[in-house]
């Protein structure tokens, strides 16, 4: 494995303070089939040879690592590289995706077998009690239809209570055809207040997308639990993207563009910058950054790379996190300042309803994936209630997905919408 100077940039304040200790990263490296500690200062340990399905998933004080092996059993590893050791949690070869809670004390798994569940064991208590929670997509009304096939990708919130997920939905469209995409969605898991499971009530974690475009791989930022890194696939034009949303703003940013392969996207312990895995000039695995500024969902620089030869990597700190309070890691349900409702298509005009809970100038701005304004309204003196904009399309336009984005004095809500010719 070939190491390269990291770089970041941005900052800002933080709702929760920083683990305060050392960097590493806990990297898979194909070509040694292993699983490889290293602090970017040239020291490497191999951690284990067990292989690595997923996501490795690590405690928020960096001593310990859960992942699944290659022959899809639970593997745990102390991270302490004067003793490294590995075990194996579960020997039954049913695992797919394993997180680990921040404090070590709850494990989430998802198994082999293509079904709507996510299982939950309280490691405090011998033997470790066990719940199956049915996952589901709820639509914008709280309606649960069956649409979700199957969880993979899974991680918990900080304060131990949400598991955020991504999940593959089937469904049937008017014409009856069957169509399948991904989506993210959280899991009320634990109740830490009540020590016991929690409700299983999922939320969708972002706004809605058009049929064509699949969200995937969530990760929350270290130390802002309503910020979240995920990858972004537009299955029409085959294009994939790193992408970072603002939960409670339903704010989504595409921070880089064409990543040929998963990229697994994982913020820094500092929260500056994303790393993620894609392919260097010779088509060889490498572990790369992009920093992000103060709002942890824009790119503030150049993508870098990081770790050579690494594909699936996660950043953490050993150390400890000063004592403070938590904010959930779920969004709590309040009037949002702006609403878009609907962002319909007839002809070449988009209809957009937008709710605005303060009167004031308003823009609404419509841009490709590559962030080009393509389309601009300015509202003045817009009053509060329903808006119904609609805004012309130019005859040059290519069909494919496009974000239309609002934006007052009192912020902005972006929604990803499908434009057809």
């Amino acid at each position: 494995m070939e190491i390269f100077d990291s770089g970041g940039g941005g900052g800002g304040p933080k709702d929760l303070p920083p683990v305060q200790g050392k960097d590493w990263i806990l990297a898979y490296a194909p070509d040694l089939e292993s699983l490889v500690l290293t602090d970017l200062q040239n020291q490497q340990y191999v951690v284990s040879q067990s292989g690595l399905i997923g996501r490795p998933s690590v405690t928020d004080d960096g001593t310990v690592a859960l992942f699944v092996a290659g022959d899809q059993t639970l593997h745990a590893v102390s991270l302490d590289p004067n003793n490294l050791q590995e075990a194996i949690l579960s020997s039954d070869p049913i695992w797919s995706s394993v997180a680990i809670s921040a404090d070590g004390q709850r494990l989430a798994a998802t198994s082999i077998y293509a079904e709507p569940y996510i299982y939950i064991a309280d490691l405090t208590q011998d033997p470790a009690p066990v719940k199956q929670f049915q996952i589901y997509t709820p639509d914008y009304a709280g309606a649960q239809p069956s649409t979700a096939l199957y969880p993979d990708a899974i991680q918990w919130s900080y304060d131990g209570r949400f598991v955020l997920f991504d999940m593959l939905n089937a469904m049937v469209t008017e014409w009856g055809d069957t169509v399948e995409y991904w989506d993210i969605g959280i899991l009320d898991a634990w109740n830490p207040a009540q020590q016991t499971f929690g409700s299983g009530i999922v939320q969708r974690a972002l706004p809605p997308f058009p049929e064509t475009i699949s969200v995937g791989n969530p990760s929350y930022a270290s130390n802002s639990p309503y910020i979240i890194t995920f990858e972004l696939v537009d299955m029409v034009n085959q294009n994939f993207y790193i992408a970072a949303a603002n939960l409670e703003a339903q704010q989504v940013n595409l921070l880089v563009q064409n990543v040929p392969v998963l990229g697994f996207p994982d913020y820094s312990p500092d929260d500056r910058a994303i790393g993620f895995t894609t392919l260097d000039i010779n088509d060889d695995y490498v572990f790369a950054v992009v920093p992000v500024g103060a709002d942890k969902i824009t790119p503030a620089g150049n993508v870098q790379g990081v770790l050579g030869g690494a594909s699936v990597s996660v950043m953490f700190r050993q150390g400890s996190r000063p004592a403070t309070s938590v904010r959930s890691g779920a969004v709590d349900v309040q009037p949002a300042a702006i609403e878009i409702l609907y962002a319909h298509q007839h002809g070449r005009q988009l209809q957009i309803g937008v709710h605005l809970s303060t009167p004031g100038d308003a823009t609404i701005v419509i841009a490709d994936l590559l962030g080009r304004t393509v389309a601009k309204q300015h509202i003045p003196a817009a009053t509060s209630g329903v808006q119904t904009v609609a805004i012309p399309l130019p005859h040059t336009l290519s069909a494919g997905a496009y974000l239309v984005s609002v934006v007052t004095a009192n912020g902005m809500q972006s929604r990803l919408v499908k434009i057809g010719p």
